[in-house]
């Protein structure tokens, strides 16, 4: 419950600054395929973004609500397509966001779906 009511804050935070991001991994299974989310454990909260620009606008935005950029390797297109922010909480040990600009951060995968194809589906 509380993974859910961060997750809620994040993404009304993001909408509130005028941005779009669909829910990836761990916490989209949880939702999508068990039969109770708590079932389905996650570490971070990872969500796609349209474009890096789009990523950074959102650091920008997690920042109101406590969240802070966390370099754990140098984004880029031979890299990875993703930026870390963490809030420390110490009723949770704090979340961890992976935000990502790409599906996949391995180049040959990263592309295979666009933002608009992945976008209607998620709806």
């Amino acid at each position: 419950m509380v993974r859910e009511s961060e997750c809620r804050k994040i993404v009304a935070c993001l909408a509130a600054a005028g941005l779009d991001a669909i829910l990836l991994k761990g916490v989209a299974l949880a939702h999508w395929l068990y039969e109770e989310p708590i079932l389905r454990y996650s570490g971070d909260i990872d969500l796609l973004m349209e474009s890096e620009e789009a990523v950074r606008h959102a650091l920008e935005a997690l920042s109101e609500i406590g969240y802070v950029s966390r370099v754990n390797a140098v984004p880029g297109t031979l890299v990875g397509y993703q930026l870390v922010c963490k809030k420390e909480s110490a009723a949770s040990g704090g979340w961890e966001v992976d935000l990502h600009w790409k599906l996949n951060n391995t180049p040959l995968f990263a592309d295979v779906m666009s933002w608009k194809e992945l976008r209607s589906a998620a709806a």
